[in-house]
């Protein structure tokens, strides 16, 4: 009798050990599956979901026509975004949602004056549009494509009021930086971007023709 209910008791005692085990085992299988995009994506190269980054550059030899005068400045240039998930790709890409957006130059005019031209992002909510692709493993390389949100263009002359102006068509910086945060990569304009008044979208006061930035993480 003691025999049977010892024999009784280990196989309850290995039962309950094997049933523990596989309850174990499926929870972090589990886990697992719900980690796979975060994982894959931090692995992959791509900077961590809700991280802050903070870009800094030069656009030198930048082309910026005011009053049909084209202009060779050099912009000083800082941004700063929020790492978000991408929904749509979340394995190897991430949105870049702007928090900060600062561009500053000095536009030297025909009578050997200078205005100051500082872009500056509005306070509105909208939907992140840049993106960072991976798009080589090894070595890494990326393809990213930067749409500061809307923004405004202060042009300040002295002894005149400043000139606010809006883009009439989105700004897009398209760079292929072997890591991120950059350290120096080259971005380009894809299209130039005409600058209006709010009040009369019809008219291009301004225009930036050229705008290549070397952005370096800060």
């Amino acid at each position: 009798m003691s025999t049977f209910s010892d024999s009784s008791s280990g196989s309850g005692i290995g039962r309950r050990r094997f049933l523990t085990t596989a309850a174990a085992t499926g929870g972090m299988a589990a886990l697992g599956l719900l980690g796979t995009s975060t994982a894959s994506a931090q692995q992959a190269g791509l900077p961590p979901i809700d991280n802050d980054v903070r870009l800094g550059g030069r656009a030198v030899d930048a082309q910026f026509r005011f009053r049909g005068v084209l202009a060779s400045v050099d912009f000083r240039v800082g941004m700063e975004f929020r790492v978000v998930r991408n929904p749509e790709d979340p394995d190897t890409s991430v949105l870049l949602e702007f928090t900060q957006l600062n561009f500053t130059a000095e536009l030297p005019g025909d009578d050997g004056s200078e205005s100051t031209v500082t872009i500056e992002q509005r306070d509105e909510d909208v939907k992140p549009k840049s993106v960072l692709r991976l798009v080589q493993r090894d070595p890494l390389k990326f393809k990213n494509i930067l749409v500061p949100p809307p923004f405004t263009v202060t042009i300040e002359h002295p002894d005149e009021a400043p000139q606010v102006l809006a883009p009439k068509n989105p700004m897009k910086l398209i760079g292929n930086p072997t890591n991120f945060p950059p350290s120096g990569a080259l971005y380009k304009l894809q299209d130039p971007v005409d600058l209006v008044v709010p009040d009369d979208p019809d008219t291009t006061i301004a225009r930036i023709r050229r705008f290549p930035v070397k952005l370096r993480g800060v």
